[in-house]
């Protein structure tokens, strides 16, 4: 086998000319692509978290729960519309013996097994876990004397307690906490039940001193929790602002969202998928589900270390900061969240919001992640400040470097999946300080040291509402050897949004604007509402998604774009869709081409969006080109010659023939063709025009340039197979193909 190449300048020459129409296969409205759901379902087994290193967080059905060494925080699930969390916080304030009072020291939580443990000195304090309930229980080994034991709980909550059959009930009008059946069980198998008491602010449960007497140790003191009635987050909680990011060897994916637990809080999931979208991890991976609220994930990977860093804006006590934590590429999570700006820990003082985070796809130690983010310096001033992470997710500094610090309020940052090695390009919006106080576009570029390359420079500054604005990944100008990048934004004229589009080159030079409404499809759909723009690059091309309004309800589509020095943008592929559920929101668009993991052509996509029928986060394989088969015959077959084609021809592809016989075959490869060989002495129709000879297989590597597609080829083998063609020949079907 020898790989076939058709020569440039034979492809360049011949450009679009044919001699015959090829019958190349209908294109589908279909996305050209798996999908894949994540599903809010109610989670087989209770998940458990250590975010910081010390504290045990666990969630269940309709519950959630911290451990800090002195109690428990319980957080009842009341629905995603309840207007904040209403947390019950339990802890050992007192325990006695008859009058002897028993040293609580703090301990440490561990977890195994589903159990929750903590060793408080005098006691053992565990609490069991199952999906639907929570059994807390004071286990104690020894006991200093035998009279009775007090046990006495403060309680933190604004739920309004009750006493009820069996113990308490903690209410209000979203639901409602039950803690009873409190029980005291010896080692022998004795049991009592015993009463629950509430003096008002703290809670009492007492075992009979005769009880204790003659009790075997260990003696047991078990009070149940449990949300009642429960309401199930996997049927009501909304997810939402999925992202994604990529590795590219092995193929991997992590997409990471937010699950509304209430309206003041959001936890952070994220699932790892393989290259058939198939979960690489048994169970969701947690990022977050603490009392702190997680917004706007957002994710890119590191090929040399193989993870992920994901990074949110956190807010808690009316504090927002912003937190990052490592998944690794085997789909576990690692056991820290790091800080990487926040006010009295590390950074600046003030709030920070909106983050984002490009990787380095560079096979070395020396590659970093650089988190982007939309820093308070005062209410009317806002800058954008980025830091760079190592890739075992610790700070490189711990002060922030300054990417724009004009004395406007500046906002969304968007820094791209990838630095090629070299640079990241960053986008945002900045407000103007006069009328009509619009939204502008500037941007900046990062060095993969952490330099600012490329100081704030104006992108669109036209008195339109632009916002939102995203960077995407670089390609390399075919023409020209510079880096462009590609940056799209809504824009919004008071009735209907836009997405515009603007080639930037690596010095801040932009190459052209122009209104993806208008370009694409001639402007069929130019009167549509749409937003929340995403981009990225496979290396030739880039991918824009967006969401489109179609008069009920929003539809999620994907355009491949390219750049020609002298004819500008091009559209490739126009209007794939992906999200179309009718009559329900299929919603936004996370988007990370492989390429962006490493240095390797591809053009292989996954993009992420959400539904709220269903609250799944729905993601996507999409190949950046036109949907429907790659291959379709021509009938010149003549003899017993066939051949079975394979690949994918797209720009940088490769295509893969094979003929039916072990016998030594060639093949033709060339461009459409329709020439009757009669007059030859061979009773056959050569399907190929201006084709090149070579042996068979035919591997047909097509340039990675996009100037060629569109193209349309032909291949056509022959074989001493038959006796068709001059006594001894046999021709093949002529495969015709046209790159995409």
């Amino acid at each position: 086998m020898r790989t076939l190449l058709l020569p440039v300048c034979a492809l360049a020459a011949h450009g679009m000319a044919q001699s015959r129409v090829p019958q190349l296969p209908p294109t589908t409205p279909e996305a050209p692509a798996a999908v894949a759901a994540l599903r809010q379902g109610l989670p087989p087994k209770v998940l458990f978290d250590r975010p910081r290193g010390t504290d045990v967080w666990a969630i269940g059905h309709d519950w959630k729960a911290g451990f800090d060494g002195r109690g428990v925080t319980y957080i009842p699930f009341f629905g995603s519309e309840a207007p904040q969390n209403f947390p019950l916080r339990l802890e050992l304030a007192e325990v006695r013996i008859g009058d002897e009072r028993l040293a609580l020291p703090a301990g440490t939580p561990r977890e195994e097994a589903g159990t929750v443990t903590t060793d408080r000195g005098a006691l053992v304090e565990t609490v069991a876990t199952t999906t639907d309930v929570v059994e807390q229980s004071f286990v104690f080994h020894e006991l200093p004397t035998r009279g009775a034991i007090h046990v006495d709980l403060a309680v933190q909550t604004s739920l309004q307690a009750t006493v009820v059959e069996g113990g308490l009930r903690f209410a209000n009008e979203f639901g409602a906490v039950h803690y009873t059946k409190a029980v005291a069980v010896d080692a022998s198998g004795a049991r009592q039940s015993l009463p629950i008491t509430w003096d008002g602010d703290s809670v009492r449960m007492t075992i009979p001193a005769d009880f204790v007497a003659n009790a075997k140790l260990p003696l047991v003191l078990d009070p149940l929790l449990d949300t009642n009635p429960g309401i199930r987050p996997g049927e009501t909680l909304a997810q939402r602002n999925p992202d994604t990011a990529t590795l590219q060897s092995p193929n991997r994916s992590l997409v990471v969202y937010q699950r509304t637990w209430s309206a003041t809080d959001q936890d952070c999931y994220a699932e790892a998928l393989d290259a058939n979208l198939d979960r690489v991890n048994l169970f969701t991976l947690v990022l977050d589900a603490t009392a702190e609220s997680w917004v706007s994930p957002e994710v890119a990977s590191s090929q040399f270390a193989g993870n992920y860093l994901v990074v949110a804006q956190s807010t808690l006590g009316g504090i927002s900061f912003i937190v990052s934590r490592l998944v690794n590429g085997n789909g576990t999570v690692t056991s820290q969240v790091v800080d990487v700006e926040r006010a009295g820990s590390v950074g600046l003082p003030g709030n920070n919001f909106a983050p984002d985070v490009g990787g380095d796809p560079f096979g070395g130690t020396l590659a970093y992640y650089c988190v982007v983010w939309q820093h308070a310096t005062s209410a009317s001033n806002h800058d954008i400040h980025y830091k760079l992470v190592q890739q075992d997710g610790s700070l490189l500094a711990t002060m922030p470097s300054v990417l724009s610090g004009d004395p406007s309020y500046e906002s969304r940052p968007s820094i791209s999946e990838t630095n090629r090695t070299t640079e990241w390009r960053v986008a945002f919006e900045r407000q103007r300080t006069v009328a009509p106080f619009d939204g502008n576009i500037f941007g900046g570029g990062i060095g993969w040291e952490g330099t600012l390359t490329r100081p704030p420079y104006a992108i669109d500054t036209t008195t339109a509402f632009d916002a939102y604005p995203e960077a995407s990944s670089p390609i390399v100008q075919q023409n020209g050897g510079q880096e462009v990048h590609l940056v799209v934004w809504d824009r919004s004229n008071g009735t209907q949004g836009d997405i515009l589009c603007n080639f930037v080159r690596v010095d801040g030079l932009t190459l052209g604007q122009f209104n993806l409404d208008t370009l694409e499809a001639g402007g069929v759909f130019a009167a549509r509402t749409r937003t929340n723009p995403g981009c990225d690059a496979d290396g030739l091309r880039f991918v824009v998604g967006y969401s489109e309004f179609n008069g009920t309800d929003y539809d999620t589509y994907a355009t491949t774009v390219r750049y020609d020095a002298t004819l500008g943008a091009l559209l490739d592929d126009v209007r794939q869709p992906l999200g179309v559920t009718p009559g329900f929101e299929d919603y936004e668009t996370g988007i990370a081409a492989y390429h962006s993991a490493g240095l390797q052509t591809s053009s292989r996509y996954v993009i992420a969006s959400h539904n709220t029928a269903s609250n799944d986060i729905a993601v996507f394989a999409y190949g950046g080109y036109q949907a429907g088969p790659f291959f379709s015959p021509f009938p010149t077959q003549c003899g017993p010659l066939t051949v079975t084609p394979s690949g994918e021809p797209i720009v940088g592809g490769t295509v893969t023939i094979v003929a039916n016989t072990p016998a030594p075959y060639g093949f033709v490869l060339g461009f459409p063709g329709y020439t009757w060989l009669g007059p030859l002495g061979c009773n056959c129709v050569l399907g190929v025009d201006q084709g090149v000879l070579g042996s068979g297989p035919l591997v047909f590597t097509i340039p990675a340039d996009t100037s060629f597609v569109g193209t349309a080829l032909s291949a056509q083998a022959y074989g001493a197979t038959g006796t068709n063609c001059f006594g001894f020949l046999a021709l093949s079907d002529t495969i015709d193909f046209t790159v995409r």
